[in-house]
């Protein structure tokens, strides 16, 4: 096999960062040209990005599609960020998407915390543009830039949060995103805004359509 290197070797090299070992006592076989232990030594300390795609952002995204309350669960409405992420915005290197909506005991405050956000890393558009300088910077009231003026790109006027300006869940959340129909109603934040009102700007019934962002890291 080619550039084949022993699981022994692999295995003391990455968790004994302290030991003695050398990139050039690596197994690689001599005629593979593509057996290269300087490209091995980045891989196995993150700086070639293949085992860490964090590029130190939170990247925050929309929806391609409109959709009403009924988004589902946390796990559900995560996996549709990564379908979202995968499918419409392959360029973004995440290996971790969540679904910027809170539910109840479950708030987009605590998104750090419960879901391992990071939390002191910038708050970026898809086209890198700085939203906010912080996770907690997100919940104080303002933003520094819109998120249309940052770039988030195939989102509508407003979007679903569930969300009070300082990140808490709002009474307001579709059921906890279970329900699409004019029984419920659901908070939505407002794209052009960098007051409090982009995060929590009007309350609708769940039958009414709407884009959700996504954060990715």
């Amino acid at each position: 096999m080619r550039g084949w290197i022993t699981l022994s070797l692999l295995l003391a090299l990455s968790s004994n960062a302290g030991s003695s070992c050398s990139v050039n006592e690596l197994d690689c076989r001599t005629e593979d040209a593509s057996c290269d232990p300087m490209a091995l030594q980045a891989v196995l300390s993150g700086e070639s990005g293949l085992l860490s795609s964090n590029q130190g952002q939170v990247i925050i995204f929309a929806s391609n599609a409109l959709h009403p309350g009924n988004r589902g669960n946390r796990s559900i409405t995560s996996f549709s960020c990564t379908s979202e992420r995968t499918t419409y915005k392959p360029g973004l290197s995440c290996t971790n998407d969540m679904a910027f909506l809170s539910y109840p005991g479950d708030a987009l405050v605590n998104a750090p915390g419960n879901h391992g956000v990071p939390a002191g890393l910038p708050i970026v558009s898809e086209t890198s543009t700085q939203i906010e300088t912080s996770w907690a910077a997100l919940f104080d009231g303002n933003i520094a830039i819109s998120l249309s003026g940052a770039g988030v790109a195939t989102v509508g006027t407003r979007y679903w949060t569930g969300t009070d300006f300082d990140g808490s869940t709002t009474a307001d959340h579709c059921n906890s995103w279970g329900d699409g129909t004019a029984g419920f109603n659901g908070m939505a934040g407002l794209r052009t805004s960098t007051d409090s009102t982009w995060i929590n700007t009007e309350s609708v019934t769940c039958d009414n359509t709407r884009h959700f962002l996504c954060v990715c890291w």
